[in-house]
């Protein structure tokens, strides 16, 4: 059965939508070679920041801070002291599989949450912020870990698939 009306498609509209999606395509190789360039960068800079942040927090348990009205509490000073030293240790070269340093970060993402759940850090939102910040940084550290060559492949094998010569030999003429 046809379409009729509004519905109704003909040649110059498949033609069109074949061109849009191979625009769509090359935008999206440009984007990702472009995150594949920039990978490196973020990792650092969020690795760094979230650890940056580790220490804030601990020096603020220190209760040494200027209009910082918090009582000492070595705990929570040698537990951030160790996670900013565990995040400083997230390596983007290594050798591991990036699932492995993926469920690295998870761990560090899921030791922040649960560190939130002591009354102290609890009931200061300043000090939740800074958690919810460093998880934050956390997983944009695993989504650029995830990002590899192979995943670039995979498009340009699908895209090139998308458009069969048999399937496009009847659109020649309009196409010229």
């Amino acid at each position: 059965p046809k379409l009729q009306g509004v519905f109704a498609v003909n040649d110059t509209h498949v033609v069109s939508l074949l061109l849009l999606s191979s625009q769509l395509e090359m935008q999206l190789k440009h984007i990702f070679t472009q995150l594949l360039e920039k990978k490196e960068s973020i990792w650092i800079n969020c690795r760094a920041k979230a650890s940056g942040m580790m220490e804030d927090l601990a020096q603020y348990f220190e209760g040494d801070v200027t209009l910082a009205r918090v009582s000492r509490h070595e705990g929570l000073i040698d537990w951030f002291t160790s996670m900013a030293s565990e995040i400083r240790d997230l390596a983007y070269e290594s050798g591991d599989h990036f699932t492995v340093t993926g469920r690295k970060i998870q761990l560090c993402v899921q030791a922040l949450e649960d560190v939130e759940q002591y009354d102290l850090v609890d009931r200061d939102v300043q000090v939740k912020t800074f958690l919810q910040e460093s998880r934050d940084l956390l997983l944009q550290m695993a989504k650029a870990v995830g990002i590899n060559e192979s995943i670039t492949e995979d498009i340009k094998f699908i895209s090139d698939i998308s458009y069969g010569v048999e399937s496009m030999k009847s659109y020649v003429k309009i196409l010229h």
